[in-house]
């Protein structure tokens, strides 16, 4: 399993999501809840790899990561400057308004 992490300074938005690409939980959490919420939901699903964006407050997020979670999940960071854009497809992908399907 994949743990997707967009780290930001109030709120993080974070997913699961298996190798084919289903995904078991998706949530955005205020900031101070963020390392617990990722301990549970790692203890919960077999995470393997944490994705994070690279932009920011993600230096400073990577180490609190490091230094919270376990030496077998490994952190990789990933340019997200145009991840906004594919994550507004994405969720109107997953939650499509009725009132334009006319």
């Amino acid at each position: 399993m994949i743990l997707g992490f967009d780290p930001g300074k109030d709120k993080c938005g974070i997913a699961v999501m298996s190798r084919d690409k289903n995904v078991s939980y998706h949530q955005v959490v205020a900031s101070e809840s963020a390392i617990s919420t990722i301990q549970s939901l790692c203890k919960q699903f077999p995470v393997q790899l944490l994705v994070m964006g690279d932009q920011t407050t993600s230096k400073s997020w990577k180490q609190k990561l490091t230094q919270s979670l376990s030496p077998f999940i490994k952190i990789v960071q990933i340019d997200e400057r145009f991840s906004s854009l594919e994550a507004r497809t994405r969720y109107w992908q997953m939650y499509r308004r009725r009132d334009f399907l006319a």
